[in-house]
């Protein structure tokens, strides 16, 4: 899943929970009883676009939020569901901040996609930079 994809997909995600709140959004997004109730909901749609989408890595590396709490994560009984829970952490957050950006009616930025040197290897998962130094 390409960057324009992914961030496609957030968007989707993030409209798919304002079309349900419609004008009462932000007192969803700023009530106590609403905000938990909101949060479990963009879980829920993060973990079906997840889902829907195959893919783990994307959500994680593409997220403003690539590093969860511990709490979000941590206590996974395996590496798989240590990935899933942190992949559906960081889409959570990313549709958030959309649904923030759109209660306030502010721009959202997104951090930018790194190029060249400047990506490390934890921008690719298969470590292919690495190798392409020393080749060249």
């Amino acid at each position: 899943m390409e960057r324009n994809e992914w961030l496609k997909a957030v968007y989707e995600a993030a409209c798919r929970v304002a079309e349900k709140h419609g004008s009462g959004l932000r007192r969803a997004i700023e009530s106590e009883a609403g905000a938990g109730e909101l949060h479990g909901e963009v879980r829920q749609v993060a973990a079906e676009t997840i889902a829907a989408a195959g893919e783990l890595w994307p959500f994680i590396v593409h997220s403003a939020h690539p590093e969860p709490p511990g709490i979000d994560w941590r206590s996974a009984p395996s590496f798989e569901g240590a990935a899933v829970r942190v992949a559906t952490a960081a889409l959570a957050a990313d549709i958030q901040d959309i649904l923030e950006s759109l209660s306030t009616g502010r721009a959202l930025q997104f951090r930018k996609e790194k190029a060249g040197t400047d990506a490390g290897p934890a921008d690719e998962p298969s470590g292919k930079r690495r190798g392409r130094k020393g080749a060249g």
